[in-house]
């Protein structure tokens, strides 16, 4: 096994330490995508669990107009809901 030389020693230690920090990067930039998986799975379940115990159900379905600022609610007709409950 050959010594490496004082510059590539130098070289290969700064080659490391890059490759550590992109691992760090790596590691924080996956916590950040875990955490805000977390936080919208979390913002949804209120969501929906807010409407269903407004509605009643959870066949409601919702639509938002961002021009209008306007979200909108829907419950199907009574036909489509017992042909729901039956099958």
């Amino acid at each position: 096994m050959n010594a490496p030389t004082s510059a590539q020693h130098a070289d290969l230690t700064r080659f490391y330490k890059d490759w550590c920090n992109a691992n760090g990067r790596l590691e924080m930039a996956r916590q950040t995508i875990v955490g805000a998986q977390n936080d919208a799975t979390l913002k949804e379940a209120r969501f929906k669990g807010a409407a269903e115990l407004v509605f009643g159900s959870t066949d409601v379905a919702f639509a938002y107009d961002e021009g209008k600022d306007a979200l909108t609610f829907t419950l199907p007709n009574r036909a489509a809901r017992r042909t729901r409950r039956k099958k």
